[in-house]
């Protein structure tokens, strides 16, 4: 009996320090995640609250963060200054056009890949992945060279016409992304291809063997199965072609879009204080003002990436967890 007592005490201590541990780790991965959070979240949190801050309240010593007097006025101010109406068309088409022509381009390369044997296969895929490795800034001179005298495959020539300078608009990225060289393209390409390679060879076949060719199980069999993935990347090129100023600073007038405007930010409000422009001053241009509508202008760049991802984060998360990324 006394033995049975003691086994009984036994496993109940093993019972209750497992307990506690489970109980300790729980803690420690609660403060790590919440701190992990805390520093990212926190100036995206600043940045949001103080673009509804009153101008009184820069000055005021009292205030760090949550403002005590919410206004629109700088946003609506802001907006007219940085001619966002127009910032915003201009660069929704840019990212736009260019996250329609990458994703049409690199599903299909990703598929071709997938799904089909060819010669020099590894090698070309080797290429793709060599893309993700070279920095763009290495090649960028010898595009803008090739591109500011165009003369594909010696056509041009041949026929007695000059070259073309295709530097001037954003044609040469719209025809790298419609080649499936835009922007970050290899990584879509190869996450495409993991979420094809997921989709069991025996759907098709089974499509084959009622007569299905190649195109139509791509686009009524393979891309309804990893619909959710093509979306995630979709977003992810769109954010990506939204915030780019590399490749619109070189070929382009990429002057018109949003973020250049942003980024040219105390240049404005520099003349604007001087009053050029369209705009009259209408406050006085302190460096604190100067940060706070600088604030203002960064929320109204990001907040269309945040409606974005608050409409679409479902078919994000669920295209993430399937698009074989771990870690």
């Amino acid at each position: 009996m006394e033995i049975l007592k003691t086994k009984y005490k036994d496993m109940h201590l093993q019972e209750t320090s497992g307990k506690v541990k489970d109980y300790i780790i729980k803690i420690v991965k609660f403060v790590i995640i919440s701190g992990i959070a805390y520093v990212i979240l926190q100036p995206w949190v600043v940045l949001i609250l103080r673009s509804f801050m009153d101008r009184q309240d820069m000055y005021n010593a009292d205030v760090f963060i949550i403002p005590r007097n919410f206004t629109f006025y700088n946003m609506a101010y802001v907006w007219e200054l940085l001619g966002y109406t127009k910032g915003f068309f201009d660069s929704l088409w840019y990212a736009g056009i260019n996250t329609l022509l990458q994703i049409i381009s690199c599903t299909l390369v990703a598929y071709g890949f997938a799904r089909h044997n060819f010669r020099f296969k590894k090698l070309l895929f080797g290429c793709v992945i060599l893309t993700i490795i070279v920095p763009p800034t290495t090649v960028i001179i010898n595009q803008y060279l090739y591109f500011l005298r165009f003369d594909m495959f010696g056509l041009f020539k041949l026929f007695g016409m000059p070259p073309k300078d295709l530097t001037k608009g954003f044609w040469v990225i719209l025809i790298q992304s419609a080649t499936a060289m835009g922007i970050k393209n290899g990584i879509f390409i190869y996450l495409i291809k993991q979420m094809f390679e997921r989709v069991p060879i025996e759907t098709q076949e089974s499509a084959r063997v009622d007569g299905a060719n190649s195109f139509v199980v791509f686009y009524r069999i393979m891309v309804p199965s990893v619909v959710n993935g093509i979306i995630s990347c979709s977003l992810l090129m769109f954010v990506w072609s939204w915030n780019d100023k590399f490749l619109t600073a070189w070929f382009g007038s990429g002057k018109e879009i949003l973020i250049f405007r942003v980024m040219d930010i105390y240049s404005i409000l520099g003349r604007a204080s001087q009053g050029y422009g369209h705009i009259r001053p209408t406050m006085e241009f302190t460096p604190q003002v100067n940060l706070l509508l600088s604030n203002v202008a960064s929320f109204l760049y990001i907040l269309p990436l945040i409606v974005l991802y608050i409409v679409a984060q479902k078919h994000f998360v669920e295209g993430i967890e399937r698009s074989g990324i771990v870690g």
